[in-house]
């Protein structure tokens, strides 16, 4: 018989039911594996669906009120005539910090997993601070760069303006912009011009960069926000595990680091808590030298470190590098345009010579055989012999 909301939200009751009964696992073994932090028992998606369902401290109050006004009625009866969502609430009653359990409970099943991208995303960035500074063909086109720059504004004799030292990396997706006056040639064609004619080397520049590209995708904010997140969950699971120790051990708390350890090493969830620590502290300093590393590639490059993220420096790279393949990909193909034309030219050329010298042997040719008719012995005794019969 299907039971009927005595307590709780109607509304609540009813998608708490259709949840709970998606689980498929009975309440009480769900109510054991939060309690002793079991992760065997439950999925991460099963965990983050409980959570929404555990009973808050005004419907504990209001089941337990309940429950003590049908003491008499027996608990099964009781139970029965409850709805499935009250029946898990009343099971989950003697777990103390359920929701504290149950979040411990989901970043364990998911920690290793959550610190592997978050460990990935940062030594990709590292990465690529270290190609961004160690890059010599980079730092050549760079400086073929603000050589041309400087090339244009001082352009005149009457100018006056002083040779720059220095350009700002935004500028460098402005190259494709400027134009000639055929409003198709830009600074960058020009650039990648130069480059082709003097040091053909440095066309394959982004080979030294391909950790920016991927670093271009990392948001660091978000590194820095998951990195907290992860710590504040580390702590939370710390103390459940401390919580857990005192239980044992029949203290109120732990005075010293070392019997902290000592009781953490006491529990399975307080040795996960211990070892997390450590990769935990380990990715903390990655994070800090990377920071660190990163703050140098600014300097390195002249950019204010106050207004630009990683990323956005990586987008400006990156874009830069597509936008110069781009260009040197159609200063290419007018160079070939121009030599497939002058090869055309050439062969017109050669073929107008040839048809004069077929013209000169064939007329040659058709002369040759009035020139010879007289000097042929063989011909002129027959012409003889013709006319002999003829005057017969």
């Amino acid at each position: 018989k299907k039971g009927v909301v005595k307590v709780i939200d109607p509304k609540r009751a009813n998608n708490g039911g259709i949840i709970l009964a998606g689980i498929k696992v009975k309440y009480g073994a769900i109510a054991r594996a939060i309690d002793t932090i079991d992760e065997t028992v439950l999925t991460q998606h099963q965990l983050q669906t409980i959570l929404e369902y555990l009973p808050t401290k005004e419907e504990r109050s209001l089941i337990r009120s309940f429950l003590k006004t049908k003491g008499n009625d027996g608990e099964t009866n009781v139970l029965q005539g409850m709805c499935e969502c009250e029946k898990f609430m009343i099971t989950m009653l003697d777990v103390k910090d359920p929701v504290m359990k149950v979040q411990a409970l989901a970043f364990k099943s998911d920690f290793a997993n959550c610190l592997f991208e978050l460990q990935d995303a940062v030594k990709v960035v590292c990465a690529a601070c270290d190609e961004l500074v160690s890059s010599e063909c980079l730092r050549k086109l760079l400086g073929i760069v603000l050589n041309i720059g400087n090339r244009l504004n001082t352009a005149g004799s009457n100018s006056g303006k002083k040779r720059a030292r220095a350009f700002t990396l935004d500028s460098l997706l402005k190259l494709n912009q400027a134009k000639a006056f055929d409003k198709k040639t830009t600074i960058l064609h020009y650039v990648a011009l130069v480059v082709r004619r003097n040091n053909d080397r440095l066309l394959n520049f982004t080979d030294d960069l391909q950790a920016v590209f991927g670093a271009e995708k990392v948001v660091w904010e978000n590194c820095l926000q998951d990195l907290e997140e992860i710590e504040n969950q580390l702590e939370n699971v710390r103390q459940i595990a401390l919580k857990e120790a005192t239980k044992l051990n029949g203290v109120s708390e732990f005075k010293t680091l070392e019997e902290e350890v000592k009781a953490l090493r006491s529990s399975v969830i307080g040795k996960f808590a211990l070892t997390a620590i450590k990769k935990v502290s380990a990715t903390r300093d990655l994070v800090e030298s990377t920071k660190l590393k990163f703050k140098n590639v600014l300097t390195y490059f002249g950019e204010d470190a106050r207004k630009m993220q990683p990323h956005e420096l990586f987008n400006i790279v990156t874009t830069f590098c597509r936008n110069f393949e781009a260009a040197n990909e159609e200063v290419m193909n007018k160079e070939k345009a121009v030599e497939r034309a002058k090869a055309r030219g050439n062969r017109k050329k050669n073929k107008g010579e040839e048809d004069k010298s077929v013209a000169k042997l064939k007329h040659t040719q058709d002369q040759q055989p009035l020139e010879n008719e007289t000097s042929n012995p063989l011909l002129k005794e027959m012409q003889e012999a013709f006319r002999k019969k003829g005057s017969k």
